[in-house]
């Protein structure tokens, strides 16, 4: 069965509304079906005239377990300037049980028409009480962006507790502000064990550009704990430029080195690379200049760059991101491939006005997807050229 095609929507001074599709201050268990098409919106103009949960919102004392079926292409909105939008797919303030042990959520967004107004979790939001667990459950193509440079955590935001284990993926969300995949601040806590993957989320606004984003923190060091043994597979992107620092950062830690290996963890900010302390209890991201092989694109840190990006002003860089090198190419840039690029499933667009990037194949092969000029989607488009060679 279905709960689909709901609209919650309020004007006026006290508009803020919560729940498009499902509201609750109970017990609530998903065995199967959808909450889909619903939407959370707000016109008010009052202090507290936020949107929240545009599929569910889970009150204080809702206890939640979601075994399968899904929440997707819901809606949280708003219209009026700082009044804010949470939890597209779900949104949780509960001091209780909150579960998600299979299913998915996907497809959701949190999205507002005014500049300089926040949307947080476009997928899920975590409040500050509450403590979630996700196992064997997707977290897929959800949106904190919409209207907005201030998306943040557009797969999952948290404030709370996020305990992640078993087969769990989180994977094709994007954000506009930070954590495409997942955004925390504050006190906010991630735990993580078994094969949990937080791979293949994005930054991206017109004005900045796109890259990797995966989980995305602000403050707290570290940000993760590993509670039990990850397995070989599992892979977790992490964000963190020490340049604003001039320091290390540590991001995980553990109480056992058995329960983690380097490979786990991914950095995905360029001029990074991941390393563990000697004790192997601690990952770190520490700051380092990669020098790839021009012919290999392998680095002497064991990481491997798809290609390299020459500015006409500034000096070279380099990229594991060909989608990420196309749209973030400024005036007469030329990208030279240094291996064959899959780019399967992906939109290599050109969005910069007046550029001209040339893209050296390099007698090498991109496999899959689309090179574009311009964003029908978005409704962006570019008086930029490029040259293929």
């Amino acid at each position: 069965g279905k709960i689909t095609r709901n609209r919650v929507e309020a004007s006026g001074a006290n508009g803020g509304y919560c729940g498009g599709g499902v509201y609750c201050d109970g017990t609530f268990v998903m065995h199967g079906g959808e909450i889909s098409e619903n939407t959370v919106h707000s016109e008010g103009t009052g202090n507290s005239d936020q949107a929240r949960g545009g599929g569910v919102y889970l009150d204080k004392n809702a206890k939640f377990t979601m075994y399968g079926g899904k929440i997707t292409k819901n809606i949280a909105s708003t219209t009026q300037r700082g009044k804010d939008a949470y939890g597209g797919g779900l949104y949780t303030v509960s001091d209780k049980s909150v579960k998600i042990l299979g299913g998915e959520i996907s497809g959701n967004e949190a999205n507002v028409a005014s500049a300089n107004t926040n949307t947080w979790g476009g997928g899920l939001y975590v409040g500050g009480s509450t403590a979630v667990t996700i196992e064997n459950a997707v977290i897929r193509g959800n949106k904190a962006n919409a209207g907005s440079s201030n998306g943040k955590g557009g797969g999952i935001f948290v404030l709370g507790t996020l305990n992640l284990g078993g087969n769990t993926l989180i994977t094709e969300n994007q954000a506009s502000s930070y954590g495409g995949g997942i955004g925390m601040e504050d006190d906010a806590t991630i735990s993580v064990s078994g094969n949990v993957n937080i791979t293949g989320n994005e930054f991206f606004n017109k004005s900045s550009g796109r890259w990797m984003d995966n989980l995305h923190w602000e403050t707290k060091s570290p940000a993760i704990t590993v509670t039990g043994p990850l397995d070989e597979d599992a892979r977790i992107g992490v964000y963190y430029n020490p340049l604003y620092t001039g320091e290390t950062k540590n991001i995980a830690v553990t109480e056992n080195a058995d329960w983690l290996a380097k490979q786990n963890f991914v950095s995905d900010y360029a001029k990074t690379i991941v390393q563990l302390s000697e004790d192997g209890k601690i990952v770190q991201l520490a700051d380092h200049e990669h020098q790839p092989d021009e012919e290999t694109g392998k680095c002497s840190c064991g990481e491997t760059f798809v290609a390299k990006l020459e500015p006409l002003v500034g000096s070279a860089s380099y990229t594991k991101d060909f989608a990420g090198a196309m749209s973030n190419a400024q005036g007469k840039t030329k990208i030279t491939l240094l291996t064959d690029v899959d780019n399967s499933g992906k939109y290599a667009t050109l969005t910069g006005d007046d550029t001209t990037v040339t893209l050296d194949l390099n007698d090498h092969t991109i496999n899959g997807g689309w090179i574009t000029l311009g964003d029908d989607v978005l409704q962006y488009f570019t008086s930029s050229a490029l040259k293929i060679t």
